[in-house]
């Protein structure tokens, strides 16, 4: 009997310049990990984890633009509408630093 399988979408990559990382199976919002994933996208990940690690701690908060009504406005700069997802920011992390205990 044969499983499903997956693949990821970003295909042929330079793995000297590219990482590809997945969640499946998390207790964590779809909507908030979109948006984190996007707020993330482009950083290093030395970047990307202390990002994440400011957004667990509540002094930077992951700017909402696709999923934003009902959305308080955050003080970052240049950042209207946002939100602290610490759970995903948590999950995140651990995709990177699997060893690294929250």
């Amino acid at each position: 009997m044969n499983m499903g399988g997956w693949n990821y979408a970003f295909q042929n990559f330079d793995a000297t310049k590219h990482v590809r990382a997945s969640i499946r199976e998390k207790k964590i919002s779809h909507k908030h990990a979109r948006e984190t994933a996007t707020a993330i996208k482009g950083l290093t990940i030395e970047k990307a984890r202390d990002y994440m690690l400011s957004v667990i701690a509540k002094e930077r908060a992951i700017p909402f633009r696709r999923f934003k009504n009902q959305v308080g406005h955050r003080s970052d700069p240049g950042m209207m509408s946002g939100r602290y997802p610490e759970k995903t920011a948590g999950e995140f992390i651990k995709i990177t630093y699997p060893t690294t205990l929250l």
